[in-house]
């Protein structure tokens, strides 16, 4: 049996439970909050220095344990991001149960819809990583940029025989607020 490849950062560490990372996409943009769709806070790239602080868990549930990504693996995307007033937003990443096609969103823990589905990532050249969302079934969809027809972007499952990942690198933000023993995050 082979060892585990673990995916990387930006900078070839170990993405791991106890880091907080930023998500760049390809373009230079950050994966935040974009548009509202049917009452979904759907994300999609945000200028840079406006995403999401996140942190990748091994379990949907509050884990407190040190994982490190295992390539191909289901993993969980947990989201940080500060109001105004300094009051803070911690959601969940997952596709959308409802809607079609379906929205990568950020959903409350636990989702009112159900637990979140998990995201798959395989390490791309370059320590980028290819995102897919899962669906309610364990399938891995393609995630593409979508001009929602009210207005602002979303971030939207694709299926299909050759579903496209959204090619994206972790960016660790300053390990000084690495805490892995919140059970808020």
């Amino acid at each position: 049996m082979s060892n585990p490849k673990f995916l990387v950062d930006i900078d070839g560490n170990a993405i791991t439970t106890d880091q907080w990372y930023k998500i760049m996409l390809s373009d230079g943009t950050e994966l935040g909050v974009g548009a509202t769709v049917e009452k979904r806070m759907a994300s999609a790239p945000v200028p840079s220095g406006q995403g999401m602080v996140v942190r990748y868990r091994f379990k949907e549930n509050n884990d407190t344990a040190l994982y490190r990504w295992v390539e191909g693996e289901t993993g969980f995307i947990r989201g940080l991001r500060t109001g105004l007033g300094g009051t803070q937003n911690r959601k969940n990443l997952s596709l959308s149960f409802y809607l079609k096609p379906r929205v990568f969103a950020w959903y409350d823990e636990p989702p009112a819809t159900g637990p979140s589905y998990g995201i798959k990532a395989y390490q791309l050249p370059g320590n980028r990583i290819a995102l897919y969302g899962l669906d309610d079934q364990g399938n891995a969809l393609g995630l593409r940029v979508y001009h929602e027809p009210t207005g602002g972007l979303s971030i939207r499952a694709m299926g299909g025989d050759w579903p496209l990942s959204l090619d994206v690198a972790f960016v660790r933000v300053d390990k000084t607020f690495a805490v892995n023993g919140n059970p808020y995050f």
